[in-house]
């Protein structure tokens, strides 16, 4: 039974806490790249299996995952969640996408994106 409130006094907090600090951090990637023209596909809290998601206006998926200890912006032009890029994903972009691409943009609105989180 003490093993049971010790999670719900101290685990469960130190979760909600994370989620709120995770969701502050990406939202500032999120909010300079949106201003800067570039897409953002994904806007993740937490890892692995989708719990909930939704598709707002602009295309982007929001995202809420079962392992609640992080979370990502995934731009437009990249092939995985750390930003790396393939070259098949990016080649297969049309001119007016690369134009919102993460890759694609000059080195300081990669810059103002990076360090915004």
């Amino acid at each position: 039974m003490e093993a049971l409130l010790n999670i719900i006094y101290y685990i469960v907090p130190f979760i909600v806490l994370l989620g709120v600090l995770v969701f502050v951090h990406e939202f500032g990637h999120f909010i300079i790249a949106r201003s800067l023209g570039v897409a953002v596909s994904d806007f993740s809290i937490g890892f692995g299996k989708e719990l909930w998601s939704r598709t707002d206006k602009h295309g982007t998926k929001w995202k809420i995952c079962a392992v609640p200890l992080g979370g990502y912006c995934q731009f437009l032009g990249d092939a995985d969640a750390s930003s790396s890029t393939a070259d098949s994903a990016v080649a297969e972009l049309s001119e007016e996408d690369k134009k919102r691409a993460f890759p694609y943009q000059k080195g300081w609105k990669k810059l103002a994106i990076v360090v915004a989180g």
